[in-house]
């Protein structure tokens, strides 16, 4: 079974939420984008999701 996602899910307003020691989470954005290349250059910080290079 496949699942598929209408379009109009991610086109609304996503939701930040905030715990009660201050540590919010929010949807990522175009700005956040540098990071997360950054951090996925790192193998050892993301080994589930690593496979070999091709």
């Amino acid at each position: 079974m496949t699942a598929v996602v209408d379009s109009t899910t991610f086109a609304t307003n996503q939701p930040m939420l905030t715990a009660a020691d201050g540590l919010t989470l929010r949807p990522w954005t175009d700005a956040d984008a540098p990071s997360i290349y950054e951090a996925f250059q790192d193998p050892a910080r993301h080994p589930a999701w690593s496979r070999p290079p091709q």
